[in-house]
């Protein structure tokens, strides 16, 4: 090893040094000291002074008699004040302000945001709700109020969600880190000044590269997605395999697992994002490396292998095709004879439909040679699974209007509704009785912050494309089409469905929940754990596996988890 001790003769390198070891107890107080919360941020300006009072919700349901109040403050009159609260919950939806024993006046309220996983500005809070008092007039950045009366209440709605994270610059985080930074550094020029320890130099360093290097083990992420990825994270993978095997791509499928989960990943990925805000703009590529940018405003996801699924350069082998198959079967089966019908969706990536807004690259193969072609092929002409990829029926369909968001990654309501369609007409086939939705009227709906937008901030701009999609009744509006469960009861509805599904079927749900009479739905590829026990009393008429195109090796490798009881017999 070599030796550090020279090094130390220079306060200002063992100062650095004693700063850079601090980041180990900071770490530690924000992780085990600082709580998540949503911060609010708010300007307001009594005319005749008064007290404010804050009030949050988390859901949209004005339920406020057991809502504490956030934070109370006295305001001197005509005096702008800045009011700041962090509100310890997973997410805000609603805020009340209250104005107690202000006198009846004109009144300011300018600057409002709320900042978590992302900063919404006033802009994105509109008011829903006003108890004695008007609103006179409302911009981007401030609203005037006139109240009537000594007590009043304004509420305001976020238009977007905004969750809860740590805030990692505190007072509290820099006092740890300057308190932290005058030890260590105190301690390390002792080093040098005593005799006996100066052997001891290279060990105490080592103690803490060796810790620096366990900071991504200190708190793993259990959530079961990434949701701003849109995919659910790698399994912990098998050592020994099914087959009494040593798993040879252990190391790969280890490597995946953690990747997914290490201390800091989302912090680390918030500020690539940011520091990429700074640079120019990529010709087509954003930064990230997952993000293309094709003809007439068109954007795709280049991740998971999405240029060499749209150029059909990749393809299953024989004995991939069988084992694959050998899975869904065993499903299928199961479902046979437990008397519920089975039913395969994959719903097109939309460089399938789209591509020729993708110019830098040419198909290799044609379409009808793609995986996902060659796997639907394969499993029509070796099983009685009935299988639906509606491909040909969106491309016939797109010349009557937009199918897929334009800076998202997935359908919208049109694309979904005639997707819908296409499996219904499978159904209708075992259950001719099945009611079908159809729209009284189309509607025009913006979408102006798709996934991929999130994902690469600088490179996609906001989507003032218009789309004409179904008007859905008030009832399948409240569908929760984000949820990662969902229960659904529909008295008109005709039978019931357990949805096996991804972020795709988001479209499709209110279509689903209009046509069965009992819908369950599970953002996952794999029954849950309850099925099997419960299948005598919750047992499904229909079970609908669905996945989109680029998730297709994802999706058939958890088959494999429920593999052994299918292949058990069990009934």
């Amino acid at each position: 090893m070599i030796s550090t001790h020279k090094l130390f003769h220079n306060k200002v390198v063992c100062i650095l040094l004693a700063f850079f070891f601090s980041i180990i107890p900071v770490l530690f107080f924000i992780t085990f000291f600082t709580s998540e919360s949503v911060v609010f941020e708010a300007k307001i300006k009594l005319e005749h002074g008064g007290e404010v009072k804050l009030y949050c919700s988390d859901t949209e349901k004005e339920n406020w008699q057991h809502t504490p109040c956030v934070i109370s403050k006295k305001l001197k009159a005509a005096q702008r004040t800045s009011l700041r609260a962090h509100i310890k919950s997973s997410q805000v939806k609603l805020i009340r302000i209250d104005l107690v024993s202000a006198p009846a006046g004109v009144h300011e309220i300018s600057d409002m945001s709320l900042k978590g996983t992302k900063k919404i500005r006033f802009k994105y809070i509109k008011n829903l709700d006003c108890k004695n008092l008007v609103l006179e007039r409302s911009s981007n950045k401030k609203a005037i109020i006139k109240t009537s009366s000594t007590d009043s209440s304004v509420i305001f709605y976020s238009s977007k969600a905004v969750y809860s994270k740590k805030e990692l610059f505190t007072p509290g985080v820099f006092v740890c880190m300057g308190l932290c930074t005058i030890v260590f550094s105190f301690l390390l020029i002792k080093l040098d000044s005593a005799s006996w320890l100066k052997e001891k130099q290279d060990w105490v360093l080592a103690y803490f590269f060796i810790n620096l290097l366990l900071i991504p083990c200190w708190k793993f992420d259990t959530s079961a997605d990434l949701l701003n990825e849109n995919r659910r994270k790698a399994v912990f993978p098998r050592f020994i395999t099914q087959k009494k095997e040593i798993n040879s791509n252990f190391g790969r499928e280890f490597d995946k697992w953690f990747s997914d989960r290490f201390y800091g990943r989302n912090e680390l990925i918030a500020l690539w994002q940011k520091l990429l805000a700074n640079e120019e703009k990529f010709r087509n590529f954003s930064k990230t490396g997952k993000v293309y940018q094709g003809k007439d405003g068109w954007f795709f996801y280049t991740g998971d292998d999405a240029i060499k699924n749209f150029m059909n350069t990749s393809v299953f082998t024989p004995r991939e095709l069988q084992e694959n198959l050998k899975n869904l079967t065993a499903l299928n089966n199961f479902c046979k004879a437990n008397g519920i019908s089975f039913y395969y969706f994959i719903g097109p990536d939309k460089h399938r439909i789209y591509g020729e807004a993708i110019t830098s690259f040419t198909k290799n193969k044609p379409d009808s040679e793609s995986k996902t072609a060659q796997w639907v092929r394969h499993v029509q002409q070796n099983s009685d699974i009935k299988v639906i990829y509606p491909v040909d029926v969106l491309k016939k369909h797109k010349k009557s209007g937009l199918l897929y968001y334009k800076t998202d990654t997935h359908w919208n309501k049109a694309g979904g509704y005639y997707s819908y369609l296409e499996l219904c007409k499978v159904i209708r086939k075992d259950f001719p009785d099945l009611p079908l939705f159809i729209p009284e009227k189309y509607i025009v709906e913006h979408h102006p912050q798709g996934d991929l937008k999130i994902l690469s901030p600088v490179t996609v701009p906001e989507d003032k494309h218009s789309y004409k999609v179904p008007f859905l009744p008030p009832k399948l509006q409240s569908v929760p089409v984000g949820s990662k469960v969902i229960k659904f009861t529909n008295s008109k509805g005709r039978h019931s469905l357990l949805l096996l599904r991804d972020s795709f079927s988001g479209a499709m749900l209110p279509f689903y929940c209009y046509s069965f009479k009992q819908v369950r739905a599970f953002w996952r590829y794999t029954p849950p754990e309850d099925f099997f026990s419960k299948l005598k009393q919750e047992k499904p008429d229909v079970l609908i596996l669905e996945h989109v195109e680029r998730a297709l090796a994802d999706a058939l490798e958890e088959q494999h988890a429920i593999l052994p009881f299918l292949n058990s017999g069990e009934k």
